[in-house]
Parts: structure tokens; C-alpha cells; sequence
């Protein structure tokens, strides 16, 4: 039996280091294929809408915000810099796809 060696085309590349040492690292609640980078150990799924594409701004120091915890009505972002920056701001579901929708227009 005979292996046929090409390269695949559709290699999996980190997004942070650019490096295609990735691993699978489980799938997320949705299904969808999780990879762990083996030189940075950036997590990141398959592909290309990882996080959100609309961010608030930190009221304290004006960097971007992540996602800290999300309810049923309620989004709670904290900002990039914690610890340094320990402002956390919580936004309703309603008012965020508001937020988006102004920014897609």
C-alpha cells in the first residue's frame, strides 16, 4: 500500500503566531472543532468569526472589552487589561444587537 504524501491546502494556521503547530483541543457547545497551538497555546475554533466582531470600549482606560460572562438578558464585559484595569460594564442582549447593528450599517 502506498502513502501518497502531499501537502494538505487546508492546514490549519493559528491566528495569533501564524504557526500550523495546532492540535485538536475538543469541540465547542456548538459543535464546532476546537485547536490549540502548540508554540503560543492560543485556543481558537475552526473558523473564521472567532469572538465578536463589536467590542465596547473601556470607559476607564479606552481599551476593547471582552466577554466576561453572558445571562439571558445581560452581557458583562471586563476589560482587556486585567488586572491593571479591573472595569467591568454590563450591557443588555437588546442594546448589544443594537450596537451591532448600527456598526454593520
Amino acid at each position: 500500500m502506498a502513502f501518497d504524501l502531499q501537502e494538505d491546502k487546508t492546514a490549519v494556521k493559528c491566528p495569533k503566531c501564524n504557526s500550523e503547530a495546532v492540535y485538536r483541543y475538543g469541540k465547542t457547545r456548538h459543535g464546532k472543532q476546537r485547536f490549540r497551538c502548540l508554540l503560543c497555546g492560543r485556543q481558537f475554533g475552526d473558523g473564521a468569526a472567532n469572538g465578536i466582531a463589536t467590542r465596547p470600549a473601556c470607559p476607564s482606560c479606552g481599551k476593547k472589552m471582552h466577554i466576561y460572562r453572558k445571562g439571558g438578558t445581560e452581557i458583562r464585559f471586563r476589560c482587556s487589561a486585567y488586572p491593571a484595569c479591573r472595569t467591568f460594564r454590563k450591557i443588555g442582549v437588546q442594546e448589544y444587537e443594537q450596537l451591532l447593528w448600527h456598526n454593520d450599517c
